[in-house]
């Protein structure tokens, strides 16, 4: 079903990083993010992070297998990276949850999907 929500989490924060110095060296800025998971077309979930205050969302994408995931589990950290060759920024953006059970929801939200892409994929590949 069309826009379907499958996993909301208001009470998240939000992290973004450009630079392999950014990353290493300074001190995160997190941001209060509502992140998502929505059935934007049949078949297809998408990641939405909004952040306070912004009208565009700061994440806007397929779930797919374009980009690597990261779990710190102490710190219930999600870091997410592009994988396309053209990402040349490097952009590495992060998520934070506050509860184990909205860390874990989404990553199995993640899991889920990819399933099914892959899963489409191999029937696609065997007619």
């Amino acid at each position: 079903m069309a826009w379907q929500i499958h996993f909301t989490c208001d009470n998240a924060e939000y992290s973004s990083a450009t630079s392999v110095v950014e990353r290493a060296g300074q001190v995160e800025i997190w941001r209060a993010a509502n992140v998502s998971v929505r059935e934007v077309t049949p078949g297809h979930r998408w990641l939405i992070v909004l952040i306070e205050r912004e009208a565009k969302p700061v994440i806007w994408r397929a779930i797919s297998g374009e980009w690597t995931l990261g779990i710190e589990e102490q710190t219930m950290a999600i870091s997410l990276q592009q994988l396309e060759p053209d990402a040349s920024s490097g952009r590495v953006q992060k998520l934070r949850f506050q509860t184990q059970t909205d860390l874990w929801s989404f990553v199995a939200q993640i899991a889920f999907t990819r399933i099914d892409v892959i899963t489409t994929r191999a029937v696609g590949e065997r007619t």
